[in-house]
């Protein structure tokens, strides 16, 4: 399993497969579907799941899934996850993508001027943090504009959490890059 989320009443579980597995008391786990592409993050908008990995995909009926476009095209680069903040998802991947939209169906790009793979993204309640390959780290409050933070490595950061005040980021070779806050 490579993602997992809770709606509210049940939990979804993704696997690199395509796999989609669901609970409604994180035991009893039992299939809902196959997704073409493999699920490396999953996303609630409160009324609809979006599968991230190398594309967006929403289901259009519950059992079928449909690929979300960009500006009218499937995606030329693949996003690799995404996060829901209660009013806006956003998706960060290849090559710097950064993608968001009101409802999981509509995307727009923006640019951030890097083209560093982006691996995750949270958001903290008040900003998105997105951190990447080669150590970087940005960061926006409405997802348009970013700004870089110096992270003090080189390592690719795969993942990142929210403690508290605090930021903490992982990566390769065991890296662990912490920080707080800003208020």
């Amino acid at each position: 399993m490579n993602s997992v989320i809770w709606t509210g009443d049940r939990l979804f579980a993704g696997d690199n497969n395509g796999w989609l597995l669901s609970s409604f008391d994180g035991v009893d786990l039992k299939s809902v579907g196959f997704v073409p592409i493999n699920i490396q993050s999953i996303a609630f908008t409160g009324r609809l799941l979006v599968v991230v990995r190398g594309g967006i995909q929403t289901p259009s009926d519950g059992k079928n899934w449909t690929s979300r476009k960009l500006n009218g095209e499937y995606l030329s680069r693949g996003p690799d996850h995404g996060v829901w903040t209660g009013s806006q998802l956003l998706a960060v991947g290849e090559s710097g993508l950064i993608i968001s939209s009101p409802d999981g169906v509509n995307w727009t790009e923006h640019k951030t001027g890097y083209t560093i793979d982006l691996n995750c993204v949270l958001w903290t309640g008040a900003e998105f943090v997105a951190v990447g390959d080669r150590g970087l780290i940005l960061s926006s409050s409405n997802g348009d504009i970013w700004r870089v933070h110096n992270s003090g490595t080189e390592s690719n950061l795969k993942s990142i959490v929210k403690a508290d005040d605090r930021l903490f980021a992982v990566g390769d070779f065991g890296t662990i890059v912490a920080a707080d806050l800003e208020k």
